[in-house]
């Protein structure tokens, strides 16, 4: 198992212990999303989740403009299960308005 985990990180792996995959996770269901328009919605994180990374679900015909708190952001694209999306990685601390056009 040494020998497996050395291998992981020679390769670039990141190893996590159960405490701090347990602090993620919780940090991770702590953020409560609400619509506060139909295209519009409100992240609350309440303690600070670093690199959090959104999917967002592109419509058939093209691809989503996405704004954070009022700037334009630059996402990735992703296709899995036959579905396409864009993904944006960022720090969510309190309050985050969301604007999907």
């Amino acid at each position: 198992l040494c020998g497996l985990v050395e291998y992981g990180r020679k390769k670039g792996m990141k190893w996590w212990t159960c405490a701090q995959i347990y602090r993620w996770e919780m940090l991770r269901r702590s953020v409560a999303a609400r619509f506060s328009k139909a295209n519009e919605l409100i992240l609350q994180a309440e303690k600070p989740l670093y690199d959090a990374t959104i999917l967002f679900l592109k419509p058939q015909d093209g691809s989503n403009a996405i704004t954070i708190d009022g700037r334009g952001m630059k996402t990735t694209q992703h296709a899995w299960y036959g579905f396409s999306f864009d993904s944006l990685t960022l720090d969510l601390e309190g309050e985050v308005e969301v604007s999907i056009h």
